[in-house]
């Protein structure tokens, strides 16, 4: 198989800030902490490794919210690294769009996936796991309910629907999906087994964020992925202290002034 590799700069799909930050711009050095290579990546380590994390709570809740879900050997092995102080995650994070959204959903997560095998080749002393952080609490519906498919653009209103997307009920999303589902293409298998998956995840889970973690898991949790749905009540305990001290004092305004 042959590969064209494109620098982002050609691409034309990012921003001059992003292209300057991955081709490592001198003018951005008193930006950063840490370069985006692999020496920039050990230092980061080196440093996570300085804070300390309540990985009991998160096992649990990732244990919980996996309970309905088939598991994989790579995923269930990927839970039980957590618990070690030297396991390190690779994380992406993306809203979660009906259907995936734009196609960096599904390249962001592919990224994470990759860059999490080759430090494990390369610093053979830690663990590296893949994390989908979805964003399920975005409420922008207009942005997370369209997409496009073969040129038609597809939009969801949430049925009248507020709030957090992901809490959002999929119970009237059925006519749209039999809409995209008949120009779903090309037949065969694959469109076939395509077909059942986004029925299985849409129609057969009750919200976005059951859809989403649904559909993500049977795409990459063969890869070891683990999807993380922040919208958690212990999970935002652990942020409550500095939350309460944000309202009381402030600290941000001056980082920010």
């Amino acid at each position: 198989m042959n590969f064209t590799y494109i620098p982002y700069s050609e691409t034309h799909s990012f921003t001059q800030l992003a292209t300057d930050y991955v081709r490592q711009d001198p003018k951005l050095d008193s930006f950063l902490q840490f370069q985006p290579d692999m020496e920039g990546i050990k230092k980061a380590v080196k440093e996570r490794g300085n804070y300390p994390v309540d990985r009991k709570l998160l096992h649990e809740v990732l244990k919980n919210q996996y309970s309905t879900l088939a598991p994989h050997d790579k995923v269930a092995a990927n839970l039980e690294l957590l618990l070690s102080e030297n396991t390190f995650t690779i994380t992406t994070a993306h809203q979660p769009n009906l259907l995936t959204g734009y196609l960096y959903f599904i390249y962001k997560i592919m990224h994470a996936i990759r860059l999490a095998e080759e430090l494990n080749r390369s610093i053979p002393d830690k663990h590296f796991v893949p994390v989908y952080y979805m964003g399920s609490e975005d409420n922008d519906i207009d942005e997370l309910g369209t997409f496009r498919y073969n040129g038609k653009r597809y939009t969801w209103d949430g049925a009248s629907q507020r709030g957090a997307v992901g809490r959002m009920s999929t119970s009237s999303l059925e006519p749209l999906l039999a809409d995209l589902l008949k120009t779903l293409g090309p037949p065969g298998p694959a469109c076939d087994e395509l077909s059942e998956l986004i029925r299985e995840a849409y129609l057969r889970h009750p919200t976005i964020s059951d859809a989403t973690i649904y559909l993500v898991h049977q795409l990459f949790g063969r890869y070891g992925l683990l999807i993380l749905n922040p919208d958690d009540r212990k999970l935002k305990g652990l942020f409550a202290d500095i939350i309460t001290d944000e309202l009381l004092h402030e600290n941000s305004q001056p980082l920010v002034a």
